[in-house]
């Protein structure tokens, strides 16, 4: 079990990471099966995310396949799965990271905490921003809770991340569209329509 730390609103420190890690060699097995799958459960359910599932025989080595909040490892054939995941959530969404080499589920990281709150993101209750780190800079995830108005979200690159805010330059892809945004610099603004979610890619140039 592996444990990371944050702090409290008092600014004291608190453990509020928690992983289950399983690692090695066929980490995950389900009988003798030769036709294994990992469903992938999008972290926001409309209509710009999917569900998917992929098989281990063609996941790449060194690639993270993800699921949000819970997922199946199941034999395609005999539909014999292993549900992992959580019940219910409170302020976090359980995330699941799976690895796999030639074939075989070799990394398995189970947590809680899939993104994080931004601190004094947008200064509106009807708004939400959390991020999480990428393979290439930083999530960052935009929530409109308001479904009568559209809403402009600014938030200093600083709050987000440290290391970006330090970057000579920084680029802004919308994940579900692949559009690339207007350089963010020192500021990232998002507009959101009436019950918009937007997933937003921070790198640096």
């Amino acid at each position: 079990m592996d444990r990371g730390r944050g702090r409290t609103k008092s600014g004291g420190r608190c453990d509020r990471y928690q992983a289950l890690r399983l690692k090695g060699t066929s980490a995950v097995q389900l009988d003798n099966s030769e036709s294994l799958r990992m469903l992938h459960v999008p972290f926001d359910n409309d209509m710009w995310f999917r569900y998917n599932s992929f098989a281990t025989a063609d996941m790449k080595a060194g690639q993270a396949y993800t699921s949000d909040e819970v997922t199946a490892i199941y034999d395609n054939a005999s539909r014999q799965p292993l549900i992992l995941g959580s019940i219910c959530h409170d302020t976090w969404k359980t995330a699941i990271e799976a690895h796999a080499t030639d074939g075989h589920l070799t990394d398995l990281d189970i947590y809680g905490g899939i993104f994080r709150p931004v601190e004094g993101d947008a200064g509106d209750n009807a708004t939400t921003v959390f991020s999480r780190p990428s393979a290439h800079g930083v999530y960052v995830a935009f929530f409109n809770y308001d479904e009568k108005h559209s809403q402009t979200i600014a938030i200093p690159i600083e709050r987000i991340d440290q290391a970006l805010a330090k970057a000579s330059s920084v680029s802004a892809k919308d994940v579900a569209s692949g559009n690339a945004l207007q350089s963010a610099y020192n500021n990232l603004s998002v507009e959101l329509l009436p019950s918009e979610s937007k997933l937003i890619e921070l790198r640096h140039d």
